[in-house]
């Protein structure tokens, strides 16, 4: 991202009379050039110096230099290894199996690639981690390949889109705004993804997915939410992605949004022990 260097002084001074124990002004700043680019990789970067223009230009150099560097070598995690095979199994004259593969069709082995490394995590299989983590990288090279051979989205927009969703979800530690301790920042947490659009749901359940363990949903509580399945007039039901209101039974009284939520919980924690 930007990173905009600002001069606070109106006249420059020698460059090299910033550095200390004979450094040049390129050396003494070096720190300060690599704590630019690292934040840049997360956010824009305002930097100010203390000299005129003169000095400001000088650093925009250094910054320039210093990109072109790290252009010309590897990134410490290159996907692009992967990718580029991935673009290539996929070709005409590629691979038939992989070439035939859709979202759908990958859907099992996604599963498999994550049970697999949870069998290994379990196993304190460190080898097998370092494996499964390389199978379950290339279901996401391939159904990101997928997706970009239909214009959709790249593997790029993957990385971009995670990374972006990360930073917005931890203002406590990419902005200014603090956080008192561990428990306000979950809170906050919850708060910023109830935010995002396809963390909003119409319905109580809607945020539950369908295929997950009955014991991994009750370790993942959802807040009740203000869309129909709140109101203590009716339940909605989904059917062929339409929406449908069913009226509660009549003589029962309407009851609070909070005490629904309670009940809903109190049912699926007790349908999870006959299971």
């Amino acid at each position: 991202m930007e990173i905009k260097i600002i001069p606070l002084g109106c006249e420059d001074r020698p460059l090299d009379s910033y550095g200390r124990d004979g450094q040049s002004f390129a050396e003494a700043y070096a720190p300060v050039i690599a704590f630019l680019l690292r934040e840049s990789r997360l956010h824009a970067v305002v930097h100010t110096v203390p000299g005129g223009p003169a000095m400001a230009r000088a650093v925009c150099q250094l910054l320039e230099e210093a990109r072109r560097r790290e252009g010309d070598e590897a990134m410490p995690f290159d996907v692009t290894p992967i990718v580029d095979v991935t673009a290539r199994l996929r070709r005409e004259d590629g691979c038939p199996w992989d070439r035939s593969q859709t979202h759908r069709t990958l859907r099992r082995y996604l599963i498999e690639e994550v049970y697999e490394m949870l069998d290994a995590i379990d196993s304190h299989d460190i080898d097998g981690i370092r494996e499964e983590l390389g199978d379950i990288l290339y279901q996401v090279a391939i159904h990101a390949r997928i997706a970009q051979e239909k214009g959709l989205f790249s593997a790029q927009d993957v990385v971009k889109d995670v990374t972006d969703k990360m930073i917005r979800r931890h203002p406590h530690v990419f902005s200014q705004k603090s956080l008192e301790n561990i428990g306000t920042s979950m809170l906050n947490w919850d708060r910023l993804k109830q935010g995002e659009q396809r963390q909003q749901h119409a319905h109580l359940l809607d945020g539950v997915v369908p295929g997950l363990p009955t014991s991994f949903r009750k370790k993942r509580p959802r807040p009740v939410s203000t869309g129909p399945m709140s109101r203590a007039s009716g339940i909605s039901s989904t059917k062929n992605g339409k929406s449908s209101a069913r009226p509660l039974a009549k003589g029962i009284p309407s009851m609070p949004k909070k005490k629904l939520g309670m009940c809903c919980s109190s049912l699926q924690i007790y349908a999870d022990t006959i299971i």
